[in-house]
């Protein structure tokens, strides 16, 4: 087992593929701004190659590890440091965990339609999450009245034993 200041030893004796977690926390721990602006120019320059060299893969390079390692190191970083925001409110972390749904269902509507500019960016997130949060509202009533046995509900319950009923009733006598 290892603990999370120092790399491995086992991966290191026997010449098996580091993780790249260990590697990465130990360098920002040690180093913080050499090691972002590191990862920084890693995360640019694999970003240029796989844009010029593999122009296939333009579409999608999120699935290249090196174009996504500013980002990680990043989360890292912040984690560190105790820059992430503490909430004391379970109640806040379920809520946001709720919500997540609501704006994954939402933002594809707005992802292509206002997201091309820096201020529509800004647009994009507001109103993802105003919709996201309607949206969220509205289910919740819905389901409180599915819940609750609304008159609604019985209509529709009462409406399905009339409609048999009429049907029983429409049989020619034999």
């Amino acid at each position: 087992m290892f603990s999370l200041t120092e790399a491995p030893e086992d991966c290191m004796s026997n010449n098996a593929p580091v993780p790249l977690y260990p590697i990465v926390y130990i360098a920002i721990k040690k180093h913080p701004n050499i090691s972002l602006l590191s990862l920084f120019s890693v995360y640019i320059v694999s970003r240029m190659i796989m844009w010029y060299v593999f122009p296939q893969f333009t579409g999608g390079v999120a699935w290249f590890p090196l174009c996504r390692i500013f980002e990680f190191g990043l989360g890292i970083y912040v984690i560190q440091r105790g820059l992430c925001p503490s909430f004391n409110s379970t109640r806040v972390l379920a809520f946001l965990g709720v919500l997540s749904f609501y704006v994954y269902i939402v933002h594809g509507v707005f992802l292509h339609v206002i997201a091309q500019s820096f201020q529509g960016l800004a647009l994009f997130v507001v109103l993802t999450l105003i919709v996201a949060c309607v949206l969220y509202l509205f289910d919740s009533f819905v389901q409180h009245l599915v819940r609750k046995g609304s008159v609604v509900t019985r209509r529709a319950s009462a409406g399905i034993r009339n409609f048999r009923v009429n049907r029983q009733s429409l049989k020619t006598p034999t």
